[in-house]
């Protein structure tokens, strides 16, 4: 089983684009997998909330309620959360980011990459 780990700007462009995401990953998985996020990500939202404007407030507390309702798995490992995705095993992790900078050491470290396309797909690269 793969573990597909949502990046912090992963899971608030989702969901600003309404993409489905249980849907989209069961269309370019062909495997089995667990969607988790990082306890550093969630502290990283809660942190965003108080620093954002209005609209971005909006889909950050939506963030954080689907977190909840769907009981994504979380990873509870401390520090800087690029760094910690870097750090973790590419042969059982698949990260879900839009961040360009992360996604270069990512793929130096092999890693596959989940992305979002046209502002409505997902793909794996």
């Amino acid at each position: 089983m793969k573990n597909v780990i949502l990046d912090t700007n992963f899971i608030i462009y989702s969901l600003s684009f309404k993409i489905d995401l249980e849907a989209e990953l069961n269309r370019i998985a062909d495997f089995t997998y667990q969607i988790s996020i990082l306890k550093a990500s969630i502290d990283e939202l809660e942190r965003l909330i108080n620093e954002s404007k209005l609209f971005e407030k909006r889909l950050i507390k939506i963030a954080l309620k689907y977190i909840e309702q769907k009981s994504l798995n979380i990873i509870d490992k401390k520090g800087h959360v690029d760094d910690i995705l870097v750090e973790m095993d590419p042969k059982t992790n698949i990260i879900a980011t839009q961040d360009k900078a992360l996604k270069k050491r990512l793929k130096e470290k092999g890693f596959k990459i989940i992305t979002i396309r046209q502002k409505k797909h997902l793909r794996i690269e």
